[in-house]
């Protein structure tokens, strides 16, 4: 059992249970800067937003998670099978891959037509992804851009990503 915290979201790994679960983490001191100090500086739409953001970002990534899973149940997703309207996901554990980040990051932009540049993010870590029997899923996938490249291209990635490719040896095919 660990914990992981990131910008918007804490992560309870439990690998023996064979679960993950995802809370949102609530920023109050930068929420109430931002309605103050902030709104008094850039005025009031970047204060407020600055003040959304705190507040919000990690119960939308989380509900945003489960949604994109239950609606396109795309199996690129690792599955989230619980939401408390985003307070807390639990999802299927799974192993962050160890891919070199340039052959993933070639490969899905090759996979996509190039939309993973919409969320480099989410789609550049290989932290974020998981392989299961070979099959490549997604861990992180909390975001509205990155809905968009789930649904049109999740199918197809879990279909067809190769665990073997290897940037370099693409290149050199083409030096040849």
């Amino acid at each position: 059992m660990r914990f992981i915290t990131g910008e918007s979201r804490a992560v309870l790994v439990l690998p023996t249970a064979g679960i993950v679960v995802k809370f949102p983490i609530i920023h109050f001191v930068e929420a109430l800067k931002a309605l103050t100090s902030d709104v008094w500086k850039y005025g009031w739409e970047l204060g407020y937003r600055g003040f959304r953001n705190s507040l919000i970002n990690g119960l939308a990534s989380n509900w945003i998670e489960f949604l994109l899973y239950v609606k396109t149940g795309s199996p690129f997703l690792q599955p989230t099978y619980f939401s408390l309207f985003g307070l807390l996901n639990i999802q299927r554990y799974g192993n962050p891959c160890s891919l070199r980040a340039v052959d993933l990051w070639c490969q899905l932009c090759a996979l996509t037509e190039n939309k993973v540049w919409d969320d480099g993010h989410h789609f550049s870590n290989p932290k974020n992804f998981t392989l299961d029997g070979g099959s490549l899923r997604m861990l992180d996938y909390g975001s509205s851009r990155t809905f968009r490249v789930v649904n049109d291209y999740g199918r197809k990635i879990a279909k067809t990503f190769d665990p073997s490719y290897n940037w370099d040896e693409v290149q050199n095919k083409f030096k040849d």
